[in-house]
């Protein structure tokens, strides 16, 4: 995703080629039979034996270049590049299939170039990024700092009071339906929710924690509100053993109706996220075979997305921007 509008350093005119992809390489890597490009549009539209002219272009239908050995190159207007199988023929880069575009929510196809859009309650920042901003100023952030909840009023660059008085506040999530907060009290080994600060149109002015009575030998250590379902899903780690053992459970948003849907397989499970919309839920382990996992959101179809190189995953998010992209963040 792009954050911000960069311009690309151009290439040095008499000492470097731009390759379809924007990469500059040297002028003595053309048609060295290696792909210095990168995407090999510095080897698809050479031509050993001749040279080209300015009137001719060497049949090319763009443009050529005369190489200092002998022999020339066909090359592309910018958002095309030298097709496989015709080496005088340019065709259209998408730039939206192969990901090279800087659109944070839309991308769509253009002949030699793209548009960015964005999706409902959002509008380009400007034309150049490709960044969206939500339409609405009103932002609310809601953290957690130990003890307490408190959130951030973005418009009005201030701080307010949500919940004082817990313990340790280890896992928040918000229900944009009932505009209740959840959170995971790791000292407790309990789950507890409230309104949050001005919901009902106004008439919450101050949080009251309610415990949904989750208390047992397992600690919560994550948890994720299905706004569409009005379930609450969380996942736990029990260490009354010699290993570790970690679950996803769910239950109503009120504590009703509590089961496990994952008991096996895990060991120390750090963060979940759901997809109520393409029923799905995600969930990172960081036990000793650290792990990210997938499954439909009642705990069919599970399947590892990532079990190589990730040493700690954490902070599973959905983008919903991104096509339900799941992000999340792992230390180096």
């Amino acid at each position: 995703m792009t954050l911000c509008a960069t311009r690309q350093k151009p290439c040095d005119l008499y000492t470097q080629y731009q390759c379809a992809n924007k990469k500059c390489i040297d002028r003595a890597q053309i048609c060295d039979y290696a792909d210095d490009c990168g995407d090999s549009s510095d080897e698809l539209g050479c031509h050993h034996t001749s040279t080209c002219s300015a009137l001719t272009k060497g049949g090319c239908e763009h443009h050529c270049h005369n190489l200092t050995d002998g022999g020339y190159i066909c090359a592309c207007y910018p958002g095309f590049i030298i097709d496989g199988e015709n080496k005088k023929h340019c065709l259209d880069i998408d730039e939206c299939a192969t990901g090279t575009h800087k659109c944070s929510h839309i991308c769509t196809n253009l002949n030699g170039t793209y548009a960015c859009s964005c999706r409902d309650g959002f509008r380009l920042a400007d034309a150049v990024s490709g960044v969206c901003k939500a339409v609405k100023d009103d932002v609310t952030v809601v953290f957690s700092s130990g003890p307490e909840i408190r959130a951030y009023d973005l418009k009005i660059n201030d701080q307010f009071d949500v919940i004082a008085g817990e313990k340790r506040i280890e896992a928040l999530d918000y229900s944009p339906s009932t505009q209740m907060i959840f959170w995971a009290d790791s000292y407790d080994k309990t789950i507890k929710r409230s309104y949050m600060v001005n919901a009902r149109n106004g008439e919450v002015k101050i949080g009251f924690a309610q415990d949904l009575n989750m208390k047992g030998n397992s600690k919560p250590t994550a948890l994720a509100v299905d706004w569409v379902a009005d379930n609450l899903y969380w996942a736990e780690t029990d260490r009354t053993g010699s290993k570790p053992r970690g679950r996803i459970m769910v239950a109503k948003t009120d504590g009703r109706y509590r089961r496990a849907l994952v008991n096996a397989g895990l060991e120390v499970p750090t963060s979940i996220a759901v997809d109520p919309q393409l029923g799905r839920m995600f969930w990172a382990d960081a036990g000793s075979a650290p792990k990210i996992e997938v499954s439909w959101m009642d705990g069919s179809k599970r399947r590892p997305l990532i079990t190589e190189a990730i040493r700690h995953p954490a902070g599973l998010t959905i983008d919903y921007s991104q096509d339900h992209m799941v992000t999340g963040w792992t230390p180096s």
